[in-house]
């Protein structure tokens, strides 16, 4: 990625925040990569996280703070403040490489104007990637997936204008907010163009490539390289480390990610001896399915952890004898997946989107199921 510029350059990266879920874990995996293979390039941040995590404050050498858009419907399509900040940092730092990941959530689709001007008023040349995290190219709703149906759609893929979601009010059946998502969206692929802004698109699965590829993107213009993972054993201790009687779920609880499917398969595989009575489920996440899924459980083998740290829910996968994943939605590339099997510890996921890819790639590791 960076291998061709000369030393003691500039990198800005952006992403909407640098705590959370699977997007956060590789994009300050991603910082320590750079640093550790270019040792003496400048790394600046932006985001719109207040707090910078410890992991990172030796990494990086300024931090631009952003405005959260979500909290105005106008930021939210496009934030005005967030695109000034970018584009005055852009000028007086000069970055040599900007690598985008997540930015239509919070940061607004006002950072592409500013690279785009900077680049305009710029001598030297600028090189932009995006590491890609989930569909929000393809569809307004960023997921392939029909909140209100509850089922995955592609009926936006390939369309100049993606006005399926107000018609269908995808985003759980609201018209205005699907209204400002789809608003948001026109703005950053029609009249911004988002994806002549980007010289590199990295892709974590081949699944999201395809589907860039039929949006009209050229195959040139997109690289696949896997999500990086950490808190792995060693080798050696994979072969020391006891496995224990429990499943393991990781993610949010919401509707698409079928954790009540992964109830109900639990309840009969004990129901028909298919496994022991003291087998455990472990559910690690939050969301607004929690208290329904709860309700499903009616059982003390099955346990809600809530939502954890990283490193607790490392040392759980790793102790772990099968981690599930059965989302209806199409995952792209699940962060837990790697970090499971790095840890000798099983995966059974659902065949379908980026997940099936596990499997060809582990299959000694990887289950499929339908």
């Amino acid at each position: 990625m960076i291998d061709d510029v000369p030393k003691f350059k500039k990198v800005l990266l952006i992403n909407n925040d640098l705590l959370g879920g699977g997007a956060e874990k590789v994009f300050i995996e991603t910082i320590k990569l750079i640093k550790l293979v270019k040792p003496n390039i400048r790394v600046y941040v932006a985001s719109c996280s207040e707090q910078i995590p410890e992991e990172l404050r030796t990494l990086i050498d300024k931090h631009l703070f952003l405005s959260n858009s979500k909290r105005n419907p106008f930021s939210y399509i496009f934030n005005f403040s967030n695109f000034y900040k970018i584009y005055k940092f852009l000028l007086e730092n000069e970055p040599d490489i900007i690598h985008i990941h997540n930015f239509y959530g919070n940061i607004s689709p006002s950072v592409i104007l500013g690279i785009k001007l900077y680049r305009k008023k710029s001598n030297k040349k600028i090189r932009v990637i995006q590491t890609l995290h989930d569909y929000s190219i393809l569809c307004p709703n960023s997921s392939l997936y029909n909140y209100y149906t509850n089922e995955p759609c592609e009926k936006c893929i390939g369309k100049k204008v993606k006005y399926k979601i107000i018609l269908d009010r995808c985003y759980h059946g609201n018209f205005l907010v699907s209204l400002l998502k789809f608003l948001r969206t026109y703005l950053a692929i029609n009249v911004l163009k988002h994806t002549e802004a980007i010289d590199m698109f990295i892709s974590p699965s081949n699944f999201l490539k395809e589907k860039l590829i039929c949006e009209g993107i050229p195959k040139e213009k997109i690289s696949i390289i896997r999500n990086p993972a950490t808190n792995t054993l060693s080798d050696i201790g994979c072969k020391k480390h006891k496995k224990e009687k429990f499943i393991i779920f990781v993610g949010r609880l919401s509707p698409e990610k079928g954790v009540d499917i992964l109830i109900k398969g639990f309840h009969i595989a004990k129901k028909n001896t298919l496994i022991s009575n003291d087998w455990k489920l472990y559910i690690v996440g939050s969301g607004p399915e929690e208290e329904r899924l709860k309700s499903l459980s009616q059982s003390e083998d099955i346990k809600f952890l809530g939502w954890l740290e990283h490193d607790e829910v490392i040392n759980l996968i790793r102790k772990s004898s099968l981690l599930v994943l059965p989302s209806i939605c199409y995952e792209n590339a699940p962060n837990a997946v790697l970090e499971a099997v790095l840890n000798c510890t099983r995966v059974l996921l659902t065949n379908h989107g980026g997940m099936r890819e596990f499997y060809y790639m582990m299959p000694d590791m990887v289950y499929l199921f339908e």
